[in-house]
């Protein structure tokens, strides 16, 4: 979730820190993929999704963390669990594979 007075940049990289434990740098060359929905709460929420490079492990003491693993880039679609991410990464692969690969 953005912070008060955070940008979204910011937000992306502490967030990263947080769940992860890795140090997030965005690769600016790629504007982010943006995933519009609506929670079962009724919230209305915006999820911001941008492509980073990552630079190793954070000092984040973050509890609040997720199980990481990496995947081959032609395996990533396979691996997602939602079909709005799978539509969100099949925005952006081509890019990614021009642009870092």
């Amino acid at each position: 979730h953005l912070e008060d007075g955070e940008s979204l940049i910011d937000c992306a990289i502490r967030e990263t820190a947080e769940e992860t434990k890795r140090v997030a740098k965005i690769f600016e060359g790629i504007p982010p993929t943006i995933e519009k929905y609506t929670t079962p709460k009724g919230e209305e929420c915006e999820c911001y999704m941008y492509v980073a490079v990552d630079m190793g492990e954070s000092d984040n003491d973050s509890t609040d963390t997720h199980y990481m693993y990496w995947v081959d880039i032609d395996k990533v679609e396979e691996t997602l669990s939602f079909d709005s991410l799978k539509r969100e990464w099949n925005k952006v692969k081509d890019i990614i594979k021009e642009k870092l690969l």
